[in-house]
């Protein structure tokens, strides 16, 4: 190793413990993780390989003797025992097939720990944090020595703690969800560069003899990373480590790359979203309609004159709450603001619970699920239809649904869901209505003119 002009001998190694008496033998632990990372790689190909051709050559040698063996034992059954040997033989290869798949009997977990995707499992992020972190301390005790080494890596499985709540049920909101993803990575990724940065500039430049390291703790590393990642830069403290020094400048882009990325998305959580996200607060006497499914402006303000046509009663204590998918456009702007008094547009799903007390819809006088008439797959929409029938059944039993359908056989499914009420709800088909119109205009002349 090269001696800094600059540093004398004793200066180099003033970061080694005294009992290291100079010696430094982090390229031991170093290559120890890498070896075991890359052999355990190819004794896993070794063996798969292996197994495959023993496999291979099982079944070729197999083939031609079961085809025998069974012939004969059929031979030897006659009349009902052949058919319950049949039937015997059958079962248990029904027993044996979940048995192998099954990850809780012992032969589920023997063909699970043999899987071939666990070679791209040994070099999974996880994987390779455990392999750079317990076989370093179980050599530190072999060698009677430590090194700070990638420690800091276990910090990296901070970005599964989503998944463990989730798994736990302590979040289920989508929006908390993706606030703890984000929160996760974002701190994970973060001490994970300031524990590269404690460990670069207390062990200093090996091509320079270690003699630019300087004390650092970890807080100040973590404090200088923030300060370093946000672009402030108070300068209070610095790397000076050439390798320190360009961690930090990758570090800078990375941080441009992922706050550009994540501040939008915090904003869009944390921020308003405007007055199509808020509830709807039930004025005391007054009543509401809920409107869902296929919502065009043409197809609403048809709906909207007929159904609120002031010819028809009890209409003034009225209102008319839209749900849908997407956020309004110009065209239905224009609506909103011409039906001001009664219309009201939400962004959400029937799917949702959470959109369903948004909207009131156990207080709801009626809930008009409104079908595509123009969509080229009939079948698919009236299914979306009946989903949304069933959401709104398993929040409330006691909502009164108007269903749209296009196709008449799908009727049957309607009638099979529970809580559907043949008295109050009602289905209509299109199609029925178009044939009925047919058929009475056959019966009647000029009826179909006449309606």
């Amino acid at each position: 190793m090269t001696i800094c002009p600059a540093c004398s001998p004793e200066h180099s190694n003033k970061s080694l413990d005294p009992l290291c008496n100079g010696e430094r033998i982090w390229t031991t632990f170093l290559f120890t993780s890498f070896g075991i990372l890359l052999g355990g790689w190819v004794i896993i190909f070794i063996y798969e390989v292996l197994s495959e051709l023993c496999f291979k050559l099982q079944n070729i040698r197999s083939r031609g003797t079961k085809e025998n063996t069974r012939l004969k034992q059929k031979k030897l059954l006659h009349g009902d025992d052949a058919a319950d040997y049949d039937c015997n033989w059958l079962q248990e290869i029904k027993n044996w097939d979940n048995n192998i798949i099954s990850g809780q009997t012992k032969m589920g977990k023997s063909f699970f720990a043999v899987a071939k995707s666990k070679r791209r499992f040994w070099f999974s992020l996880y994987s390779v944090v455990d392999i750079f972190t317990i076989s370093s301390s179980f050599l530190a005790f072999y060698l009677n020595r430590s090194w700070i080494g990638f420690r800091f890596l276990r910090a990296l499985p901070l970005m599964s703690i989503p998944n463990i709540l989730q798994y736990m049920s302590v979040i289920e909101r989508p929006r908390k969800i993706q606030i703890a993803q984000l929160a996760s990575k974002f701190i994970a990724l973060l001490l994970t560069a300031s524990g590269f940065v404690h460990l670069v500039e207390n062990s200093g430049d090996f091509f320079c003899n270690y003699c630019n390291a300087q004390e650092l703790d970890a807080f100040n590393a973590v404090y200088f990373m923030i300060i370093t990642m946000t672009t402030v830069g108070y300068g209070d403290f610095s790397c000076k480590t050439y390798i320190g020094k360009s961690f930090v400048i990758l570090s800078l882009i990375g941080g441009l790359t992922i706050f550009a990325t994540t501040i939008p998305e915090f904003s869009n959580l944390f921020g308003t979203k405007g007055p199509y996200f808020d509830r709807y607060h039930r004025v005391k006497g007054r009543r509401h309609v809920i409107i869902c499914g296929h919502i065009t402006p043409h197809s609403l303000a048809a709906f909207l004159r007929d159904f609120l046509h002031k010819g028809r009663e009890k209409m003034e204590k009225l209102d008319v709450l839209i749900i849908d998918r997407k956020v309004p456009d110009i065209e239905m702007e224009a609506i909103l603001k011409r039906y001001y008094a009664k219309l009201q547009y939400f962004v959400g799903s029937i799917m949702n619970i959470a959109d369903l007390q948004r909207v009131q819809a156990d207080k709801a006088t009626a809930c008009l699920i409104i079908a595509n008439k123009e969509c080229q797959d009939a079948s698919s929409d009236d299914s979306a239809n009946i989903m949304r029938v069933i959401s709104l059944k398993n929040f409330n039993q006691r909502i009164r649904i108007i269903l749209q359908l296009l196709q008449y056989h799908n009727k049957l499914n309607v009638a099979s869901i529970p809580g559907w009420n043949v008295k109050s709800d009602e289905v209509i088909c299109i199609a029925e209505l178009k044939l009925g119109l047919i058929g009475m205009s056959c019966i009647v002349t000029g009826f179909a003119t006449m309606v």
